[in-house]
């Protein structure tokens, strides 16, 4: 009785064995394959020009996919690294530059004028960024201004909106004003691409009201609007009566010379 419980427990084992084969083989063909390595690619490659005003956060972003995951950091125009310096700059672990508010007087032509470029970089390799030119604005008190203009009747004219060149580059003509009335080019109208303000055929009611320029700053977002100027129109005979008078003067032409020519 027990050869016969033995033999049939072999033979039990024997028609189990492909079965726990198969069941192995499986298992060991399951096996996690490592990882691809993917070289960095840029999410987010900073501009080539960043310009921010000292009383506000300047920001350099700079920002990279890959395989594994890329690490970001900063080098200046000559190679060396990009640090943290307390007040001025941060260096963030995300890749941002932070430019905090400064007063004048911290000023640091190193970090505030400077080119920085961005490097990302994972086992598959690096990538460096193009040249990024960082600039701290100062801001200073400044006023733009509109001169009277004289023209001749049917004539153009031309108003000048005047912004100081030492802020010239951050401040635009966003509209002009006739009276209390917003400018629409078009007809008579034409605002150029430098700000200035053209008045075609001019007539007598032109001189009727005053032209004002109005200005954005394009890094503070601050609006500034000009004195009036006035128009003055002139026919011909008085335009060169004008001009006559100014070659010879009020103290070189006598009264009587002079009274006689505006009674003609």
């Amino acid at each position: 009785m027990n050869r016969i419980v033995l033999t049939a427990f072999l033979w039990t084992i024997i028609a189990l064995t492909p079965v726990i084969l198969g069941l192995s083989t499986t298992r060991s063909s399951t096996t996690a394959s490592p990882a691809p390595i993917i070289g960095p690619h840029f999410i987010y490659q900073p501009p080539g020009q960043v310009d921010f005003a000292n009383t506000q956060t300047g920001r350099v972003e700079c920002s990279a996919y890959g395989e594994p995951e890329p690490r970001v950091r900063w080098v200046k125009q000559d190679g060396s690294a990009v640090q943290s310096v307390d007040g001025l700059l941060t260096v963030q672990d995300n890749g941002t530059l932070i430019f905090p508010p400064f007063e004048p007087d911290n000023y640091n032509r190193t970090i505030h004028s400077g080119i920085y470029r961005c490097i990302a970089s994972n086992g598959a390799g690096s990538i460096v960024s193009r040249n990024v030119r960082v600039n701290a604005v100062l801001l200073q008190p400044y006023v733009v201004q509109v001169y009277d203009e004289y023209v001749m009747r049917s004539n153009t004219a031309v108003f000048k909106c005047r912004i100081p060149s030492f802020v010239k580059d951050y401040v635009t003509v966003t509209s002009w004003t006739r009276g209390a009335t917003t400018i629409v080019p078009g007809d008579r109208y034409s605002i150029l691409d430098n700000g200035e303000l053209h008045i075609r055929h001019v007539r007598d009611e032109d001189a009727q009201t005053r032209y004002r320029c109005t200005t954005t700053h394009r890094l503070t977002g601050q609006r500034k609007t000009s004195q009036p100027a006035r128009l003055s129109v002139h026919s011909k005979l008085s335009q060169k009566l004008k001009h006559f008078l100014a070659l010879v003067g009020d103290e070189a032409t006598p009264k009587s010379f002079k009274v006689q020519k505006l009674q003609s």
